[in-house]
């Protein structure tokens, strides 16, 4: 023990100017923050921004820092001379680290969590504990590189690469056979729990053995873990475990049907429009849905489009994912994409389509009516909210993670002048659907209280929120999974083909 701090105490007479500074950024950090949880934009916040982007630079150059006083690249450095324990070494840079970036980040997250209006509760805590473990992961990958590294320069060259890595991960994970993430929560965690344990592994490896070339090669081998998981993942599998087909005697949570060209009746239709992928053809069949159930939302995670066409010709899209929401009694189209060569082989012929979709079902009972105020209110599950300056949206303050949620109002229950409330429907409604994200208990982040608008505006441009305006707000609360399907026996391509070819990306389209 009385070598750790030995080293400890040696580290921070030598980089005391790089704790003061780190130290400096993130107290002006918590000083200027709570500036950007409101309108309008001031200095404060300006500072917030830049330092947001500052500070992680900061901890880099303290971890390379630290971690290079004691260099474990070659083998002529002074301190091997002494009987330094590589162990011991190894607890000294382990304690720096978290003795002056963990732990005083650690109060600022919950100074910033109490000056939002949120204090700490155990579920409040957990999520803090979420963002420091995210933190020391990252700072874990660091210190990592700055072992196999010699100085600054090399370290920054290899944060380039690092950089070109990425682009490239996303380049060839599109070509990558996709899934439906909701479905993969392993294949999803062990992406980066591999690679992390894996640079665990190696910074240990150095420490006791500083064998440079065997580390970097080993580092190398991580960064191709990602890719070897990706394309050794069994989608199918997971999904039909993750989505199961309803049991016998059992209805789907949902009916989809198809509605065939030139049926009459006066019905309104989906569609949203983006561009689609270069050179592909775009074919869009009308579904309808019936038989949700009553206070339920179904969420399309995911979608497949089989086709089988003459001679026993077949065509999979395979698994992919999707983002629809789907009302009961609503008409859609759904976009597939086409290469042209298999368009012009089937576009004349009848051939059976089979879309299927994984669905979530949401209970949507929890629901809180709040009117809007010029002071601040609560809105329970979500946060602190109130009108912003613009006057047609709600800003909300969070703490940690968003919700899912969907906010709801209309013009002929608003109170602001000059909205036509006789002219407006009486169904009709803004309504603004916000997904949950995905991100465990907490965001990754440097702060843990975030701000979110909620804008709802009406035909004429003029806000529909002011002082009084009630504001539906419905929480979905997740029931179950399953999949559902519809069949398309004899269906000729070329009759739902989009004719001025600029559809949407595969998938579905309201």
């Amino acid at each position: 023990m009385k070598q750790i701090i030995h080293i400890f105490r040696k580290d921070v007479r030598h980089l005391w100017r790089e704790i003061a500074a780190s130290l400096a950024l993130l107290a002006i950090y918590v000083w200027s923050e709570p500036a950007t949880w409101g309108y309008p934009e001031t200095a404060r916040s300006s500072i917030a921004a830049f330092l947001t982007e500052l500070l992680p630079i900061s901890w880099w150059l303290l971890v390379v820092r630290v971690v290079q006083d004691e260099s474990l690249v070659g083998d002529r450095q002074f301190w091997v001379t002494r009987p330094y324990e590589w162990k011991k070494l190894l607890a000294a840079k382990v304690l720096f680290i978290a003795a002056f970036v963990n732990v005083p980040l650690l109060i600022a997250q919950l100074s910033l969590l109490w000056l939002g209006g949120f204090p700490p509760t155990l579920a409040r805590v957990t999520g803090i504990l979420w963002m420091q473990l995210m933190w020391a992961l990252v700072l874990l990958v660091l210190a990592t590189l700055a072992a196999v590294t010699t100085g600054i320069g090399q370290m920054t060259l290899v944060m380039l690469g690092i950089g070109a890595y990425v682009a490239l991960f996303s380049f060839l994970s599109d070509l990558l056979p996709q899934g439906v993430p909701r479905a993969e929560g392993i294949p999803n965690a062990l992406v980066y729990a591999v690679p992390l344990a894996m640079c665990a592994g190696i910074a240990v490896w150095q420490y006791a053995r500083r064998q440079t070339a065997t580390a970097r090669l080993a580092l190398v081998g991580t960064a191709l873990t990602p890719f070897l998981i990706g394309a050794a993942t069994p989608h199918r599998f997971l999904l039909d475990r993750a989505y199961p087909e309803p049991a016998a005697m059992q209805l789907a949570p949902a009916q989809i049907s198809f509605i065939p060209m030139n049926t009459p009746g006066n019905r309104s239709i989906y569609w949203q429009g983006t561009t689609r992928p270069e050179g592909l053809v775009v074919i869009q069949p009308e579904l309808h849905v019936t038989g949700l159930a009553a206070h339920s939302m179904l969420l399309a995670d995911g979608n497949r489009v089989e086709i089988e066409g003459p001679g026993g010709f077949r065509w999979d899209s395979g698994w992919g994912p999707d983002r629809l929401r789907l009302h009961d009694q609503e008409y859609f189209r759904f976009s597939i994409m086409l290469e042209p060569a298999l368009y012009e082989r089937l576009k004349d012929v009848p051939v059976k389509l089979r879309i299927s979709f994984a669905m979530t079902d949401f209970d949507t009972q929890e629901t809180h009516e709040i009117d809007v105020s010029e002071d601040e209110f609560p809105v329970k599950n979500l946060g602190l909210c109130g009108l912003s300056n613009h006057r047609w949206d709600i800003t909300c303050r969070y703490a940690l993670r968003l919700p899912g949620y969907i906010a709801a109002t209309s013009a002929t229950q608003s109170t602001c002048p000059g909205v036509d409330r006789v002219g407006s429907s009486e169904g009709a409604k803004n309504e603004i659907w916000q997904p949950a994200y995905e991100s465990g208990p907490a965001e990754f982040g440097i702060t843990p209280v975030h701000t979110i608008n909620i804008s709802m505006m009406n035909g004429t441009n003029k806000p529909l929120l002011c002082a009084g305006t009630p504001v539906r707000f419905t929480f979905p609360r997740e029931t179950g999974r399953a999949r559902t399907s519809v069949e398309i026996d004899g269906i000729q391509l070329s009759d739902y083909r989009r004719r001025d070819d600029t559809g949407v990306p595969a998938g579905t389209a309201r």
